[in-house]
């Protein structure tokens, strides 16, 4: 005795769009998130190893010297002459405030010690040099 049966066609399955959205949704909230993480400066700048001093926070005046010459204050880029008068705009309200200044470990010493002396100028007290940590021994 042969039974036939005869075979039922399945219908072909739809994929799931839905849920194949919302996983490229959040790789791409993922990626915009974490391709903002870190801050990156303008002005490549490497800095110097100091194998003593203190860590602190950066104060609300950040200055940066990049090696060939370019300042930016507050991440905005001024020329040597207008230097001064920025510092003095932004003391203003607040002679005390703290003044970081980055500097370029390749930089040649007569243009750091100019801008400093150009900060000084415009009143600036509380000055702080970033360095690296340089984990050395004595």
């Amino acid at each position: 005795m042969d039974l036939e049966f005869s075979r039922t066609t399945r219908k072909p399955r739809q994929v799931a769009l839905i849920s194949l959205i919302d996983v490229m949704f959040v790789l791409l909230l993922f990626f915009m998130i974490a391709g903002h993480l870190e801050q990156v400066s303008p002005v490549p700048v490497d800095l110097p190893i100091a194998d003593s001093g203190q860590m602190l926070d950066e104060g609300p005046i950040k200055v940066t010297l990049g090696f060939n010459g370019d300042i930016l204050i507050n991440d905005a880029r001024f020329m040597p002459g207008s230097v001064v008068g920025e510092i003095k705009r932004q003391l203003l309200n607040n002679p005390d405030r703290v003044i970081t200044i980055k500097a370029d470990a390749n930089l040649e010493a007569n243009q750091l010690v100019t801008l400093l002396e150009n900060v000084r100028a415009a009143g600036g007290v509380n000055l702080s040099v970033v360095t690296q940590s340089g984990g050395g021994s004595y």
